[in-house]
Order: structure tokens, then C-alpha cells, then sequence
């Protein structure tokens, strides 16, 4: 194979890799406005229908709907990842002048009907004093309230770990479990009795990076 012919084939590796797409996005555009349980395998928590979150047209990060987390609300989405590195994304918006704690969480294992549920992050955001809270580690930081935010977890099942970002800012960089599996089971936006707070543009993509064996296979076959 020519020199030409070699870079054209690993940009086109690269390109397929770039271009391969979440295994799941949700920017809630496509639902009327009002109680969210029901639409696109969204539940509530172990399928209590009293735990619901809002479609709202009045606040998107992008138009023309995002999602209201009330005081009441624990809204999960349910997954079935079991290896791999994977990017989990979230946009936030919290109004200052809020009160009480509302979390955005992860699990590794969880039961729909209930059960020995594992979580492998909460993500605590005190809103009387604008601070960010990793429970399951240490790291504590500031949240901009009034603002749309991204929430970023960098998920590695095969290495049993996860950075946990906000704003592009690095919090901390936690095992993914301690006491359950390498897996990712489900997302749960929980209200907590916290003032309302606001999501869009969710989303749940395989990561962008080769592993180093995989690179250098197509450096040595190319270069």
C-alpha cells in the first residue's frame, strides 16, 4: 500500500472513530411539555410515577424544551454498558437564590423494582452556597448558578475508574466502584427537596481515544 493510500486509511479510522455517535441522547424537543415519565424509557425511581420531572418550553440550553428537576422529582434512565470507556455529558442550569441539595447521579447496579441498588457517583450541588460535592470522593468546588453548565464524567470500565468534570474543570478522578460492578446501569437526576433546577441536552457517547496497542498497530503498518 502506497504512503497516500496508508494516511488515507487511518483518516479514515479516525473520522469513523470521531463520527460514531452517542449510544444516547436526549435533548427533550421532541415531548409536549408536562410530567416527563413515560417518554423515551425515562421512569421514576423504582417506578414510582410520584417522583416525576417537567418538560418546560420556557428554559432550553438548546430550543425548545429542557427538562424541570422539582423538589419531588427522581427521574432515572436506565442503561446497559458493561465494558469500554465512555463520556457521559449533561447541561445544567441552576437559578441562584435556591435552597436544600439536589444531586445528578450515576449507579453500576440498579433494580427498577427495587433491590441492592450500587451508586458510583452523586454529585451534590448545595445551593445555598453555590458548592459542588463529589460524596463518593473529595474534591469540593463552586457551581455558577444562571447559567447553562456542562457536567462531564469520563467513564473507563476496563480500568475501573472516572473523572468527574464541570465546566471543563477536573474535580476529581475516582474509582467508578468500590463495592459493586464495571458497569453503567442508569442516570438519576434527583430533587431531593432542593429548589428547582433545569437540564438539557443529555447524552452518553463511547469514548474518542485509541488505546495505546490499537495506535501502535497503525503506526507500525503506516509510518
Amino acid at each position: 500500500m502506497s504512503r497516500n493510500y496508508q494516511l488515507l486509511a487511518v483518516t479514515a479510522v479516525l473520522v469513523l472513530a470521531a463520527a460514531a455517535g452517542a449510544q444516547w441522547t436526549e435533548n427533550f424537543d421532541s415531548y409536549s411539555t408536562g410530567g416527563l415519565i413515560g417518554n423515551g424509557g425515562w421512569d421514576g425511581w423504582e417506578g414510582d410515577p410520584a417522583y416525576d420531572a417537567f418538560v418546560e418550553d420556557s428554559i432550553a440550553n438548546s430550543s425548545p424544551n429542557g427538562l424541570a428537576i422539582i423538589d419531588e422529582s427522581d427521574i432515572v434512565q436506565q442503561f446497559d454498558v458493561t465494558e469500554g470507556s465512555w463520556v457521559m455529558t449533561a447541561w445544567q442550569y441552576i437559578p441562584s437564590g435556591g435552597s436544600g441539595s439536589t444531586y445528578y447521579i450515576l449507579l453500576n447496579t440498579y433494580f427498577p423494582e427495587g433491590g441492592s441498588h450500587d451508586w458510583s457517583l452523586d454529585l451534590k450541588f448545595n445551593l445555598a452556597d453555590n458548592t459542588i460535592e463529589v460524596v463518593e470522593g473529595s474534591a469540593v468546588g463552586v457551581f455558577t448558578p444562571d447559567a447553562w453548565m456542562e457536567i462531564k464524567v469520563e467513564i473507563d470500565l476496563d480500568f475501573n475508574s472516572q473523572s468527574i468534570y464541570y465546566d471543563g474543570t477536573l474535580l476529581e478522578t475516582i474509582p467508578w466502584q468500590t463495592t459493586g460492578v464495571n458497569e453503567i446501569a442508569a442516570l438519576d437526576l434527583f430533587g431531593n427537596g432542593a429548589s428547582t433546577i433545569f437540564y438539557d441536552d443529555l447524552e452518553l457517547a463511547p469514548g474518542v481515544g485509541f488505546d495505546q496497542t490499537t495506535w501502535g498497530s497503525i503506526k507500525s503498518t503506516t509510518f
